[in-house]
């Protein structure tokens, strides 16, 4: 089940959700919509229009957002966007002057990424703007919300309608990746990380076995079926694992409940010992099942 986003209702006489509200509520809860996503700046002015949101994921590419209230246009929505993207691509210094003004926890030797990603976030989208997603060059993340409320409360449900990274933008038969694939661009220790982590892992039982050639991440199976996927990123290593939070019992384990069960934790060195713990809890879990 998607996460909702509480948003406090409404104040002031106010009966109907508005552009901004919605934008709000979001911008307040970033990371919990996507792990990862951090905001940047809101209602950035560009040449070509106001940006409602620019944010960064967690490979470090920036991520034009863009809002449209209850009942508007999700087509408009999705060609600003792409306006918006094709801009700062083409004036990526200035994008990246600005990420790095207001992203103080971004380290000054960390590069960022010109390939621009588009979240547009609208009430509804028709099927014609949800074809025309997998025509785009930039990657395209088409989220629908439903509106829920509760006495003084609404509650707002974010539903992931398209996305191309996962959906893929042609029909064309994507080879096999390889270990050294899933690790393009990321830096030595990252995969000094992942080596000591893929040798602690096999020793866990006879029957691991390590998948490299599905295209979004490392698959680590026991004889039934996964119980790691590993996404390799710039600062860490994402490991998605199907435990809950009472299994997990972890104060650096994140439940993702739109995920089918799966949460995550960041595998960084200082994270070892605790991911390794919990490696084997899963490990064990679905051993039983």
């Amino acid at each position: 089940m998607p996460k909702k986003l509480r948003l406090i209702k409404l104040g002031d006489g106010k009966e109907q959700l508005s552009e901004l509200d919605i934008q709000k509520t979001f911008e307040q809860n970033l990371s919990d919509f996507e792990p990862g996503l951090k905001l940047v700046t809101s209602f950035l002015q560009t040449n070509v229009g106001i940006i409602d949101t620019l944010a960064l994921d967690e490979d470090n590419r920036p991520t034009v957002i863009e809002f449209k209230g209850p009942g508007a246009s999700s087509q408009d929505a999705l060609i600003q966007a792409l306006d918006y993207t094709v801009w700062c691509r083409n004036n990526f210094s200035f994008v990246e002057k600005t990420i790095r003004k207001n992203l103080e926890s971004l380290k000054k030797n960390q590069e960022l990424v010109n390939d621009i990603r588009i979240i547009v976030a609208a009430s509804d989208f028709d099927e014609r703007t949800k074809r025309s997603a997998y025509g785009i060059e930039h990657e395209v993340k088409l989220v629908a919300y439903r509106l829920f409320e509760r006495v003084d409360e609404v509650w707002i449900l974010p539903i992931v309608e398209v996305d191309t990274a996962v959906g893929g933008r042609s029909t064309e038969v994507l080879a096999p990746k390889s270990k050294d694939d899933h690790f393009i661009n990321r830096p030595r220790e990252i995969v000094d990380l992942y080596e000591k982590f893929e040798k602690n892992v096999r020793q866990i039982g006879a029957d691991v076995q390590v998948n490299y050639k599905t295209q979004s991440f490392i698959g680590i199976k026991n004889a039934r079926r996964n119980f790691i996927g590993v996404n390799p990123k710039l600062n860490w290593i994402r490991l998605d694992l199907p435990l809950t939070p009472d299994e997990a019992k972890s104060s650096d384990y994140k439940w993702a409940d739109s995920c089918g069960g799966w949460g995550y934790i960041h595998l960084t060195d200082k994270t070892y010992d605790e991911s390794m713990r919990l490696v084997r809890l899963a490990y064990e879990k679905l051993g039983s099942q």
